[in-house]
């Protein structure tokens, strides 16, 4: 199902100029999740096997939740690259794993909140 990542900064290259071609992560994963949206309604509405379709529901809300939480570690870690960028501090590979636990933890905790409501 995730073979649109990879092909969607090259088709946009392909068929655009230069000016439009760009886009941020967020709106291929929007186009992304909804394909797997559409692919599960088709797989939920092709059996009534009770068993399968406890699976594939079980499937789709596991897909949603890691991406939920997935594309919120990556919003961060964006942020904190453009913050960097913007106090002139170079993107260098060390302090890459500093910043990965605070966002991790903060994440988290943000993720749990929202699920104990």
């Amino acid at each position: 199902m995730r073979w649109a990542t990879p092909c969607t900064p090259y088709l946009s290259a392909k068929n655009q100029s230069v000016t439009y071609a760009d886009y941020v992560i967020f709106v291929a994963e929007v186009a992304s999740t909804c394909n797997e949206s559409l692919l599960m309604q088709h797989l939920l509405a092709s059996t009534q096997d009770k068993k399968r379709r406890a699976y594939l529901i079980n499937y789709f809300l596991e897909q949603f939740r890691t991406t939920l939480y997935r594309q919120t570690m990556f919003a961060e870690f964006e942020l904190w690259c453009s913050q960097q960028v913007q106090q002139g501090m170079p993107l260098t590979a060390e302090p890459v794993p500093e910043v990965r636990r605070p966002c991790t933890a903060s994440t988290t905790v943000r993720m749990l909140s929202l699920t104990q409501r």
